[in-house]
């Protein structure tokens, strides 16, 4: 009869807490309990699947159990250790809580300790998956956990700590058992090829280590099946790994990559349906390609990769490969591709034409559109609004040498005596006239109201710092500026809430000492109060200057929209080039909300679509 074939993980299970790999802290805690003689009630066990809580929690039975112990070096030869090894002791039961979660189980169990220990010192209860337990069953526990008769053991063992009752863990002394490091694993899986005599490469072996993403057991059930492929004493490489596992190799993902960042649509296409003809499943080259560029993003940002190595899980040569190509990327471009690619998953779980869907995927990201720097751009549209606004700037007209149209020589020809001349700089030389009624100017232009404030804004402006700056001049306008008072007005409640929380308002009063040599009252209102200010601003003007003489003659509107046409010619068509160039960007967000230009402040006005 032939004997049935133990898994290599069942094989090589820890029988002691020197086997534990990568769980050097637990191990030392729970050899220190028992030398001390503190042995508790209750233990929790909890960390990713195959890192060694059921392995530990036998260890921890056996060293309890032990003819010799209490003791951290259980013997694994007398009766007991022999029965808990191999599951038959009476004073040690297993309990699989996702089979045996209801009421019923709870009050099983606690039937069962009532009973004294047979063979052993202590009655040890291992339950598994502990948070698959209803809220009942954990209520029904409570009391028995909290207070269990005299030596008595509970080990619960999960992979899901947060759906466990706080009533419970907080009874039990708690252990996390965490992810092993790859090059732990790969030394134990070169131990166990050694002493099961299979012949397999090392970069296979790394191979494997990395793609068990920290679980042990993973890592030498996959030993286990690739074995298979090294019949007649053929070394297991690299390729049989990834033919087994289904994986993507390093080579292919990085020449996927390569295909995003050059935009080269054919070289994608002819990678993606290489790969599938391979046998791999569409879902698992986009579960690769996020793997990868999570990788990506964490070595741009991280400034010495050598404290993140083992969070990537990636060879010396990958780790080079990435380096490299994340220079293609910006920071904030890779974690929208990554966003983009968890959305896709999902979409991609629920579809029956994968194929088709993965390659849609792919050149959509391919083509996404080109990074827009857009606070550069606002910023130029900003400023040429504010020219064009009459309360920020006051323009001087432009003196054109006038030209006169030929007349019908039937009508009587009328007097002209100034034209609007508007000619295109840079792009086109023609010259737009257009006839006006006859309008005496004043040769001498009296200065402005606004002069004096806007010229006193923008030399406070230039006193504060680059990181400021730009907020200013956005989101506020002056209403008064002077030695005495200063008053300015933000657009909305939000930002001036948010002014006074940060350290703008300190900025704001750097530069005006910084300006005026002394502190002056800083007064900040928002739009709609800045227009009762106003009123009696100029109120109080108009008192004031009732009695002095006029500078000049009420001027004609006819000269206003000549001086204004004659003036703002060409910053109106650059001002439209700008609203062209930005005008693709704002059809995918319409209205910016004041949370959204929070978020394109942080992330410098870069966005991705």
């Amino acid at each position: 009869m032939l004997q049935s074939y133990t898994p290599l993980y069942r094989k090589y299970r820890p029988q002691s807490f020197g086997d534990l790999v990568g769980q050097e802290v637990v191990s030392t805690a729970l050899c220190n309990a028992i030398e001390m003689g503190k042995i508790s009630h209750a233990y929790l066990f909890t960390g990713s699947r195959g890192t060694g809580k059921t392995s530990a929690a036998r260890i921890l039975a056996k060293s309890l159990n032990c003819i010799e112990g209490p003791t951290k070096t259980p013997c694994g030869k007398c009766p007991n250790c022999i029965d808990i090894t191999s599951g038959n002791a009476i004073d040690v039961k297993e309990i699989d809580a996702a089979s045996n979660n209801g009421v019923e189980d709870a009050r099983d169990i606690i039937e069962k300790v009532q009973f004294v220990p047979v063979s052993g010192k202590y009655k040890i209860f291992i339950i598994d998956e502990v948070h698959m337990l209803s809220t009942a069953a954990f209520n029904t526990l409570l009391k028995t956990i909290e207070e269990p008769p005299q030596n008595l053991v509970f080990i619960l063992a999960t992979t899901e700590s947060h759906k466990v009752l706080e009533t419970i863990v907080s009874r039990c002394q708690r252990f996390d058992f965490r992810k092993i490091k790859a090059k732990d694993i790969s030394k134990r899986l070169e131990y166990i090829a050694k002493q099961e005599k299979i012949k397999i490469s090392k970069d296979a072996i790394e191979l494997i280590a990395q793609k068990a993403s920290g679980g042990l057991r993973d890592a030498i059930a996959l030993l286990d099946q690739a074995s298979v492929l090294g019949l007649g004493g053929k070394e297991i490489n690299i390729d049989d790994v990834l033919s087994i596992s289904g994986a993507l190799s390093q080579d292919d993902l990085y020449a996927i990559t390569e295909s995003l960042a050059t935009k080269q649509p054919d070289m994608l296409i002819e990678l993606i349906n290489k790969i599938i003809n391979q046998g791999n499943e569409p879902l698992l080259i986009l579960k690769e390609l996020v793997s990868y560029f999570r990788n990506m993003l964490l070595i741009k940002t991280a400034p010495n990769t050598d404290k993140i190595v083992d969070l990537l899980a990636v060879s010396e040569k990958a780790l080079e490969q990435i380096k490299s190509q994340s220079q293609a990327f910006e920071t904030i471009e890779i974690a929208q591709i990554i966003e983009k690619m968890a959305e896709y998953e999902v979409m991609l779980k629920n579809t029956t034409n994968q194929m088709m869907w993965i390659e849609v995927i792919l050149i959509s990201i391919l083509h996404r559109q080109d990074i827009k720097v857009m606070k550069d751009l606002e910023k130029r549209m900003s400023a040429l609004e504010a020219r064009l606004s009459g309360q920020n700037i006051a323009i001087e007209p432009i003196k054109v040498q006038a030209i006169a149209r030929p007349q019908p020589a039937q009508e009587t020809p009328k007097p002209v005596a100034e034209a609007i001349v508007t000619t295109k700089i840079q792009e086109k030389s023609e010259i737009k006239i257009e006839k006006t009624e006859q309008v005496i100017t004043p040769q001498a232009q009296p200065k402005q109201p606004n002069d004096d404030l806007m010229q006193h804004w923008k030399d406070l402006l230039k006193c504060m710092s680059e990181s400021v700056r730009p907020f200013y001049l956005q989101m506020a306008s002056p209403v008064e500026i002077s030695s005495t008072s200063i008053i300015i007005a933000i657009k909305t409640e939000h930002w001036l809430k948010n002014i006074k929380e940060s350290n703008k308002l300190q900025e704001l009063e750097t530069a005006v000492k910084s300006f005026f040599g002394k502190e002056v009252k800083i007064s900040l209102i928002t739009l709609d109060e800045q227009k009762e200010v106003k009123k009696k601003l100029k109120s109080s003007s108009e008192q004031k200057n009732e009695n002095e003489p006029s500078l000049s003659p009420e001027k004609p509107k006819i000269v206003d929209r000549i001086q204004i046409e004659q003036n703002f010619d060409i910053e109106i068509e650059e001002l439209q080039e700008i609203k062209a160039e930005i005008e693709p960007i704002r059809r995918n967000f319409k209205d910016f909300s004041d949370e959204t230009e929070m978020v394109m402040d942080l992330f410098q006005g870069k966005i991705i679509d």
